[in-house]
C-alpha cells in the first residue's frame, strides 16, 4: 500500500511540476514580448531622438540663412536659401510629405525669420506594435541685429589723444590682445571663426550742403598714425610711461604672443575709401561698392605719431553730381603682422594757411596743430569753427576701442532710434581687462536712469541687454567705462526691433 501512495503522490509531484514548467514557458514568452516591445521602442526612440536633432539643425541654418538674406534686402532670395539649406540637411521638399515653411516677418517683428521644418519618419520595429511611421519637426528663428553707427565724439574730432582711438591686430596676433575680427586663430591655435579677413568698417558722412558751407567739393581724410612703426621698438603703447617718454601709439606683439615684438612683426594695414552707391555698405552686388583710393602703412616711420592724408585721400566727395549719396566708407583691413596699430580718422576740406597753401607737407602729413584743426574744421560745439566742417565719422556696429585714459572715461556709443522702442538694445564687448573696473550706460533722452553693465575678462565676451521701454523716443547713449590706459577691447552694438544697416546674426528662438 505503502508503495502504491508513493506512486500516486509521484506522478501528482509530476503533473505539477510539469504545470509549473508550461507557466514559466508562458511568463517568458510574454515577458520577451514584452521586453521585445520596450528594446524595440527604445531603438525608434533613440533614432527619433537623433532625427530631432538633425531636424533642429537644419531648421537653425535655415532660418539663420533666411534672416542673413533678409538683412541685405533679399527677401526672394531669402526664401530660396530657406530651402537651400533645408535641401542640404535633409529636408527636401520634393519628398513625399517633406516641408518647409519660412514665415518673415515673425511675431510682427520684420528683421525675424521664422522657419518650421517637417518630415515622416518610418519606424524599424515598432511596426510590430501596429506603428509604422513617426513625424520629425522642429522649428528656429533667427533676427539680424541692427547696427549702431558709433561715431567719433565731435567733442575729440580731429584729436589724436581722446578718451578712445581705434586699434587693429595684424592677423597673426594674439586672439586675447583684444580684437577679436583681425586676427586668424583663437589661442588654442585653432580657426578663429570670427576672422574673416574683411576688417572694420567706418561712415563717412558729407553733408547735402557740404561745398556751400565749406566752399569746395574737396574732402580730405586724415589718418592719424596710420603706420604700425614704434620708436625705438617699444613694446607698449601709450603716453610715454611704458616707452622711457617717448609718445608711441602701437604695440609691437610675436606672432599669436602677448609677449614684445619686434619691427619684423608690425601690422601692414590697408585703408581703403569706397563710395557706396545706394548708401548700403551691406549690398552683396560688387558693383554698388566703388574703390576710389587705396593706402597700405607698415613699418613707416615718416608718418609715425602725424596726421597723414595719403594720395587719393582728398576727391570730390562734396559733389552731388557725383556722388549724389554722400556716404562713404573708410574700410580697415589688416593683412600681414601680430602687432597693434593705434590709428584715429578724420574728414574736412583740404587744410590751408592764411595764404591759401596747403599744410601737408611732401609726405602728407598735416603740419597744422591737433588743436588749430579741430577749431577750425572739426564742428564741434563750442569751438570757434562750430559748423564750418559738417561731416561725421562712426563706425558700423564695430567699435575697436584702444583706451587712452587711467579712469572713467564717457564713451560715445551713438544713435538708437525710436523705431526700437518695445526692443532690446545689445552692448556686446569683447576683453575688457586691462584695469578695468566697471561700466555703465546713460541715454540722453532717458534722463536719470542708468542702466548697469558687466566686464568682459581676458579672452571673454560679455552682453548687456537693455530692455528699451514702449515708449521710448530715441536717444544717443554712453558707455561709462573705468578702465586703464591701453586697454585694449571690442565693443559690438546693435538693436533688434525696427529697420537699417545689419549688423550680427543670431538665433532668438
Amino acid at each position: 500500500m505503502q508503495n502504491k501512495f508513493n506512486s500516486k503522490n509521484s506522478r501528482r509531484n509530476s503533473m505539477k511540476q510539469g504545470r509549473r514548467k508550461g507557466m514559466v514557458i508562458v511568463y517568458v514568452a510574454l515577458g520577451m514580448v514584452a521586453f521585445m516591445g520596450v528594446a524595440a521602442m527604445s531603438v525608434d526612440m533613440g533614432m527619433l531622438y537623433k532625427r530631432k536633432a538633425e531636424a533642429q539643425s537644419a531648421a537653425d541654418a535655415a532660418a539663420l540663412a533666411g534672416a542673413w538674406h533678409l538683412a541685405h534686402s533679399d527677401t526672394a532670395g531669402a526664401a530660396a536659401a530657406v530651402y537651400d539649406y533645408a535641401q542640404q540637411n535633409g529636408y527636401d521638399t520634393a519628398q513625399t510629405g517633406t516641408t518647409v515653411v519660412p514665415t518673415t516677418p515673425w511675431q510682427s517683428t520684420p528683421n525675424w525669420y521664422h522657419v518650421v521644418v517637417r518630415k515622416p519618419q518610418n519606424l524599424m520595429f515598432a511596426g510590430f506594435l501596429g506603428i509604422n511611421q513617426s513625424y520629425v519637426a522642429a522649428s528656429a528663428t533667427a533676427q539680424y541685429l541692427i547696427a549702431v553707427e558709433i561715431p567719433i565724439d565731435p567733442v575729440y574730432y580731429g584729436l589724436k589723444d581722446g578718451p578712445v582711438t581705434f586699434s587693429v591686430f595684424g592677423p597673426d596676433g594674439l586672439h586675447s590682445n583684444g580684437d577679436p575680427y583681425s586676427v586668424n586663430t583663437l589661442n588654442n591655435g585653432s580657426a578663429n571663426p570670427d576672422y574673416d579677413g574683411k576688417g572694420y568698417n567706418f561712415t563717412l558722412n558729407v553733408p547735402n550742403n557740404y561745398a556751400s558751407v565749406n566752399g569746395t567739393n574737396k574732402v580730405e581724410v586724415g589718418i592719424f598714425d596710420p603706420d604700425c612703426h614704434n620708436n625705438n621698438n617699444y613694446a607698449d603703447a601709450g603716453d610715454g610711461t611704458n616707452s622711457g617718454g617717448v609718445p608711441t601709439y602701437d604695440e609691437l606683439r610675436g606672432v599669436h604672443s602677448s609677449g614684445a615684438g619686434t619691427a619684423a612683426n608690425a601690422t601692414t594695414t590697408v585703408y581703403t575709401i569706397v563710395w557706396d552707391k545706394d548708401g548700403n555698405p551691406y549690398n552683396t552686388d560688387p558693383a554698388d561698392h566703388v574703390s576710389i583710393a587705396q593706402k597700405s602703412f607698415g613699418d613707416v616711420s615718416v608718418t609715425d605719431g602725424k596726421w597723414n592724408t595719403p594720395a587719393g585721400f582728398t576727391f570730390d566727395g562734396g559733389d552731388k553730381t557725383k556722388y549724389p549719396t554722400g556716404t562713404f566708407r573708410v574700410n580697415v583691413t589688416s593683412t600681414a603682422g601680430s602687432s597693434e596699430n593705434g590709428f584715429n580718422l578724420r574728414a574736412g576740406p583740404p587744410q590751408v594757411n592764411a595764404q591759401g597753401n596747403s599744410t601737408l607737407d611732401a609726405n602728407g602729413n598735416s603740419t597744422m596743430t591737433d588743436a588749430a584743426w579741430h577749431d577750425k574744421y572739426s564742428g564741434a560745439t563750442g569751438t570757434t569753427g562750430a559748423g564750418k566742417n559738417g561731416t561725421s565719422i562712426s563706425s558700423q556696429g564695430r567699435l575697436p576701442m584702444n583706451f587712452n585714459t587711467n579712469g572713467t572715461a564717457d564713451v560715445l556709443l551713438g544713435n538708437v532710434p525710436s523705431t526700437a522702442a518695445g526692443g532690446h538694445f545689445f552692448i556686446t564687448k569683447f576683453d575688457t581687462d586691462v584695469g578695468a573696473q566697471g561700466v555703465y550706460y546713460t541715454c540722453d533722452s532717458l534722463p536719470g536712469q542708468t542702466f548697469n553693465g558687466v566686464l568682459a575678462g581676458n579672452d571673454q565676451t560679455k552682453t548687456d541687454t537693455i530692455t528699451l521701454p514702449a515708449n521710448y523716443p530715441g536717444g544717443m547713449w554712453h558707455a561709462h567705462y573705468t578702465a586703464a590706459a591701453d586697454d585694449t577691447s571690442n565693443w559690438s552694438l546693435g538693436y533688434d526691433k525696427g529697420t537699417g544697416v545689419p549688423g550680427g546674426i543670431r538665433l532668438v528662438q
